[in-house]
């Protein structure tokens, strides 16, 4: 099977990385950061991020809609709060339905957990990649 290798763990690269994996490529993930699961691990962006009907959609693709599921919150709405101290609800879906939020670094976690979990997939982290030299088919 071909080896694929991936510039990146964040969450598309780690997405790939699992995706491509059980697809039976051989995938190599570097990233420059440390790993993502060691604790300290941030990138300054703390807002959580939504997922949509195409997020759920490219999940479920992979075969990962569950385990994602159990580490998002559900949304109904939005509380305002105006400086009177007056309060209005205003809910996402006339038909109740809710948006589901998620931690941008516990969904990073959770993707690089997928992916190491792979026998194909190997991640190295603290390791940058400076070029590629695609005819002989390295990175370096």
């Amino acid at each position: 099977m071909k080896k694929v290798i991936i510039v990146g763990a964040g969450l598309a690269g780690s997405y790939m990385a699992y995706t491509l994996g059980t697809k039976g490529y051989n995938v190599e993930v570097f990233e420059k950061r440390q790993d993502p699961r060691s604790g300290s691990y941030g990138s300054g962006r703390s807002i959580n991020l939504v997922v949509g009907h195409r997020g759920w959609t490219a999940l479920k693709y992979a075969g990962i809609e569950e385990p994602i599921r159990q580490i998002v919150v559900p949304a109904h709405g939005r509380q305002i709060h105006d400086i009177e101290g007056n309060e209005s609800y205003f809910p996402y879906s006339i038909k109740g339905k809710a948006i589901h939020s998620i931690s941008r670094s516990e969904f990073n976690k959770k993707l690089v957990e997928l992916a190491d979990s792979l026998p194909n997939v190997s991640l190295h982290f603290n390791t940058s990649c400076s070029g590629v030299d695609t005819k002989a088919g390295i990175a370096y």
